[in-house]
C-alpha cells in the first residue's frame, strides 16, 4: 500500500445522520458519492478528472463515499468517524503505511524535547569519572552553580508578587 493509489469506500448505515470521516496524516481525493450499496460498477461514476482534495469526507445517510489516497507517509494513521460516540462503536481504525526500505536516513530520530507518557523512564546517565572544577574565588557572579542567599530569594519573590499584584 506504500506509494500506490488506494481506494477507500466508507458506508453510512445511519438513516437520518450525515457522518464525517477523517484520515490523519493525509489529504485524500473524494472521487465518488452514492446512495444505497456500493458496487464495483459504481466506479464508472467516479470523478477522476478533477476530484477535490480534502482531509474529511461526508457520507450521507444510507449512502457511501469513495476516496482515493496516495499513502507516501510511513507510519500508523487513524481513520475515524468524526462523531466521538461512533468511535466506541468501532468506527475507528488504524491504517499502517509501511515503507519496505529500512534505510534509517529516511526517518529522523525523535526530538530531544519529545513528551513521553506512561511509565517510560529514560536510562539514567552514567556517572562522569572526572570531578567538576570548583569556581574561582574571584568570581562573585550569581551562576546556576552558586547558591543564592535566602534574603535574595525572599526579595525576588516579594518583587514578583508586587509586579503580579500591580497588573490587576
Amino acid at each position: 500500500m506504500y506509494k500506490g493509489w488506494t481506494e477507500i469506500v466508507i458506508k453510512n448505515t445511519l438513516q437520518h445522520t450525515i457522518d464525517s470521516w477523517h484520515l490523519d496524516g493525509y489529504s485524500f481525493f473524494l472521487v465518488g458519492v452514492g446512495e444505497g450499496e456500493w458496487r464495483s460498477e459504481s466506479r464508472s461514476s467516479y470523478n477522476l478528472y478533477d476530484p477535490v482534495a480534502r482531509s474529511t469526507a461526508q457520507v450521507y445517510p444510507g449512502g457511501w463515499s469513495a476516496v482515493y489516497v496516495y499513502p507516501d507517509n510511513p507510519g500508523m494513521w487513524n481513520l475515524r468517524s468524526q462523531k466521538l460516540k461512533n468511535w466506541f462503536l468501532g468506527e475507528e481504525l488504524y491504517v499502517r503505511v509501511y515503507d519496505p526500505d529500512s534505510n534509517p536516513a529516511k526517518e529522523k530520530p525523535p526530538p530531544e524535547n519529545l513528551l513521553l507518557c506512561g511509565k517510560f523512564q529514560p536510562p539514567s546517565p552514567s556517572p562522569s569519572p572526572s570531578v567538576a572544577p570548583s569556581p574561582s574565588p574571584s568570581s562573585k557572579a550569581n551562576t546556576p552553580h552558586t547558591p543564592r542567599s535566602v534574603i535574595d530569594i525572599i526579595i525576588s519573590t516579594a518583587i514578583c508578587f508586587i509586579c503580579i499584584g500591580g497588573l490587576h
